[in-house]
């Protein structure tokens, strides 16, 4: 990161992370719209690097991270006053990356980790919504991802909130996000 940003990191960057299917991009396109921060949801850069890399392949994490990280720098360095960012954090597989956000946007960094139940999990992936992207549409492939990788595993920071979508509309969880962080 260079100097200019380093001395400048007035942009808010709310980090929505959890299981597929949770909810993130819906309610950060609910959020955006509130806000009028802008959107960098992660599968702009998962379909791009699939395009190139097949999912095992280091190289496909790497440049999913590179991509992220310009996008929060660039955000920064143009001065926006906000920028909603989704993911799928997935523990120990991403903490490097979650370790190298902190370590640039600690302090103005605003985590929400969206949790659900397994049935609504299971009923919301087979959503055509979910189509537009490289998303998992495919229970059998959800229910292996959710046995692997730890969604329930929260970011370590002192701005997080926690909400459970199972039952929640969308605009009722930007409420709870729009009140907690005074947005």
């Amino acid at each position: 990161m260079s100097d200019a940003s380093r001395k400048r990191l007035d942009m808010k960057l709310i980090f929505i992370y959890g299981a597929p299917a949770t909810g993130k991009l819906t309610i950060a396109k609910e959020l955006a719209t509130l806000t009028g921060y802008r959107l960098h949801h992660n599968h702009m850069a998962i379909d791009l690097a699939l395009a190139l890399f097949d999912f095992d392949d280091p190289n496909f994490l790497r440049l999913c991270q590179r991509i992220n990280l310009d996008v929060f720098e660039i955000a920064n360095q143009a001065k926006l006053p906000g920028l909603i960012f989704t993911f799928a954090y997935g523990g120990a597989f991403d903490d490097r990356f979650i370790d190298e956000v902190l370590s640039r946007y600690r302090s103005t960094a605003l985590f929400v980790h969206l949790s659900c139940e397994i049935n609504e999990l299971k009923r919301r992936v087979l959503g055509q919504d979910r189509q537009a992207y490289k998303k998992v549409t495919d229970v059998t492939v959800l229910m292996r991802a959710l046995e692997v990788i730890d969604y329930a595993k929260p970011v370590v920071h002192s701005r997080h909130l926690a909400i459970d979508t199972t039952n929640l509309l969308p605009q009722d969880a930007v409420r709870k996000i729009v009140e907690h962080y005074d947005l």
